[in-house]
């Protein structure tokens, strides 16, 4: 599962773990080894296989981490657990956007202390527990990540066994404790308060277009809870692989329910007994006033746009995210403007 995080959010999330350690640190001199900039970074070719019988990722951390000039003091060292050759390009490109904004914050600390020992957990468990012992192995006090919640419960007794705080980005809450905590929200605490403000602006008939993932069935779970509580109807649901190519069928059967008074079509078919069963099954007849879309990032700038092009009328239904959404950028699409 990956966590939504934000690149504004995870600057200064990232500089308050590592204050910690800097403050469990106190007998470091003030001044050390610089941490590694983009411009110290050492060419390496992710294309290039390891050599025979060399056990590294192909994505080396050497690419990111300079040599190390001690400057008569040690270093505060920090792991960076990332999934740089994960199995999408969305992943990747998430991987490699998380690792820009943990440099970012750790210039932005103005301590020099620091210094980040990113480490490929390739998207897989196994990968996250070999990532793990990787960053302790150079001396990493605490380790940052992963991102998955399948890694992060790997990684979790590697971390625990040498004694080292793993502060995980996934939003699994089964992950924490005993050593593991979050640089996250849940999404039940997430939808709660987005769906107990929309209900006091006086939304009631709300739809939902998530992931097909375990964080998609999470939202929804917890959106529909959340509207029964509430006396709020889920009018209709949607769920979409992250690729997108396809978001644009489920955007347009989405869009079909936005209309005043849903189509007589589209009301056929339902059985208001089923578990699950949408506003529409349970007799409900007129369209949505905000949509729920838990989405970050370029995959959010994707979707949005859809529901315009299928004529949702977005200056009268509104935009529901997440706290993701607090990403400057996502302010250049007009789709999700008021959103």
């Amino acid at each position: 599962m990956i966590q939504r995080i934000s690149r504004t959010f995870l600057p200064r999330a990232f500089a308050a773990a590592a204050a910690l350690v800097l403050a469990a640190c106190s007998s470091s001199p003030d001044q050390g080894p610089v941490v590694a900039s983009p411009g110290d970074r050492e060419p390496y070719d992710i294309t290039t296989p390891p050599s025979a019988g060399e056990e590294r990722s192909r994505y080396d951390d050497r690419r990111f981490v300079r040599p190390l000039h001690m400057q008569n003091a040690e270093p505060v060292r920090i792991g960076l657990l990332l999934p740089f050759t994960g199995a999408s390009e969305a992943v990747q490109k998430v991987a490699s956007s998380m690792f820009d904004a943990a440099q970012l914050a750790a210039f932005e600390a103005g301590d020099d202390r620091f210094l980040l020992i990113p480490k490929d957990t390739r998207g897989t468990p196994d990968g996250a527990a070999a990532a793990a012992r990787s960053a302790l192995a150079d001396g990493a006090e605490i380790i940052l990540g992963p991102l998955f919640s399948e890694e992060a419960a790997a990684a979790a007794p590697v971390a625990g066994a040498a004694g080292a705080p793993l502060i995980v980005f996934s939003s699994d809450m089964r992950a924490g404790g005993d050593g593991v905590y979050y640089l996250s929200f849940p999404p039940e605490i997430e939808v709660a308060r987005v769906t107990d403000y929309a209900m006091r602006q006086g939304i009631e008939r709300f739809g939902l277009i998530a992931p097909a993932n375990d964080y998609g069935q999470r939202v929804s779970t917890a959106f529909g809870q959340e509207l029964a509580l509430r006396g709020g109807i889920l009018v209709h649901e949607e769920r979409y692989e992250q690729d997108p190519d396809k978001m644009l069928a489920p955007a347009k059967r989405l869009a079909a329910y936005s209309k005043a008074v849903i189509p007589p079509e589209l009301r056929h078919g339902y059985d208001p007994a089923k578990p699950g069963a949408t506003g529409v099954a349970a007799g409900n007849t007129q369209g949505y006033q905000a949509v729920l879309m838990p989405e970050q990032g370029t995959l959010l700038r994707a979707l949005a746009p859809l529901l315009p092009y299928y004529n949702v009328d977005i200056k009268s239904v509104k935009l529901l995210g997440v706290s993701a959404w607090n990403n400057p950028r996502l302010t250049r699409e007009p789709a999700l403007a008021g959103g």
